[in-house]
């Protein structure tokens, strides 16, 4: 028989939520030191409100508003640099898993608050008031949420609700400094076959919290800054259709010459984006920078089998595994109606396909959370390197972890 463990373990190695948290303070002081300076006048009144919000203990909550490329990631990290050095902590989280890989010490806000997948106006986090994320989050002073107008006013009503109840405090998510930060232009709350009116309902703004939250702007976009001429102009055109330019009576963005194909036609695109993809083995950093973006899954599946066509090397595919749960009770037959076969025609958004087919060095794009702390989340881009029977292995093309190789259970 095994001995028993001598002494309390849990409160030997204390909170591992509390721990992780833990930085090199003279590290994180040091990076603060040296990043402060490159702030641009705009970030620099911005990093001063939040940092008197913290250091008054204010409880205040701020959306930093601004287009891409204004530095609202980089002053995020910045925070993290400053209150770090100071012993403080910082949660980081990002509606998206690929936005939180941005941030130092990123997860999604639903994986690191609990939030429920099925949201309402009543719903809570799903931890209890003496777990070890609720004595977290009573310490925690800076909270920062990245892209937070892609989510339902729902998910923020929701975790101020449970963070009041937490730490019994009835300020704005329970007296915890939030800093938002996101660009309204860009994606708003996706309801499935919604109209305009439900979409602008579930946005942040029309959320009982948006009152009592103090908007600060970035209007510099540093991406005007580059050297590279076609970059700064490309930076400009965004901007400019952000604020309504270039758009006709009929609601459609009218293109520059220089943005369309020599020829209006998909054989046209693809050699417009990817020249050579047939003929030489690209770098990694070819893919990259190059994608073709579709609205409607049927045109991606055939431009994806048409790139993969043109690509040397040998095919191989891969099956779902798949299997029809029998249900107890009423519908037991219904479950049967239907074969895997007919099933496995079915493309739903949102969901993988029943079959995939790859090439040695063709890129695949991980559609799941799989491991956000390792790279490996929705978004994550790499390139296939080897393939086995029930083995891919891939390589990572951009980010933290850009070059990792990766081995995935097919």
């Amino acid at each position: 028989m095994l001995p028993f463990p001598v002494g309390n373990w849990a409160e030997l190695i204390g909170n591992p939520l509390i721990r992780e948290q833990h930085y090199n303070m003279d590290e994180q002081a040091a990076l603060a030191a040296e990043h402060i300076p490159r702030l641009n006048q705009g970030q620099r009144a911005a990093f001063d409100d939040i940092v008197k919000a913290v250091v008054d203990n204010s409880g205040k909550t701020f959306f930093l508003h601004g287009p891409g490329g204004t530095g609202k990631t980089f002053l995020y990290n910045i925070l993290c640099y400053f209150f770090r050095g100071q012993g403080k902590i910082v949660l980081c989280v990002a509606s998206s898993g690929i936005a939180a890989l941005l941030l130092i010490g990123g997860r999604t806000a639903h994986s690191c608050f609990k939030v429920p997948l099925k949201i309402h106006e009543d719903s809570m986090c799903s931890f209890a008031k003496n777990s070890e994320l609720a004595d977290l989050l009573r310490i925690t002073d800076l909270i920062i949420w990245d892209e937070a107008p892609m989510q339902h006013r729902h998910i923020h009503e929701c975790v101020n609700r449970t963070f009041q109840d937490i730490r019994g405090n009835d300020k704005l998510f329970g007296g915890i400094v939030v800093v938002f930060g996101g660009d309204f232009k860009q994606i708003l709350p996706v309801i499935i076959k919604g109209s305009r009116a439900q979409v602008v309902g579930a946005s942040l703004q029309r959320s009982y919290l948006w009152n009592s939250i103090t908007v600060l702007h970035l209007t510099q976009n540093m991406r005007l800054n580059t050297a590279n001429e076609v970059e700064r102009q490309f930076a400009e055109w965004q901007l400019r259709v952000g604020h309504g330019d270039f758009t006709n009576d009929s609601d459609n963005i009218t293109l520059p010459d220089h943005f369309k194909t020599p020829e209006n036609t998909v054989q046209s695109l693809i050699d417009t984006i990817y020249p050579g993809v047939a003929t030489n083995p690209q770098p990694d950093q070819y893919f990259a920078d190059r994608t073709i973006l579709c609205s409607r899954n049927d045109d991606v599946h055939e431009l994806n089998k048409k790139i993969l066509d043109s690509f040397p090397g040998v095919e191989k595919d891969y099956f779902s595994a798949d299997s029809i749960p029998i249900g107890e009770g009423n519908g037991q037959q219904g479950d049967l109606m239907y074969p895997v076969e007919y099933l496995n025609t079915i493309q739903c958004s949102g969901l993988p396909l029943s079959k995939v087919t790859l090439k040695v060095g063709c890129p695949v794009m991980v559609l799941r959370n799989i491991d956000p702390s390792q790279g490996i989340c929705n978004g994550t881009r790499g390139i296939v390197t080897r393939m086995q029977s029930h083995i891919i292995e891939i390589q990572l093309l951009s980010g933290e972890f850009k070059g990792k190789k990766l081995l995935f259970h097919g």
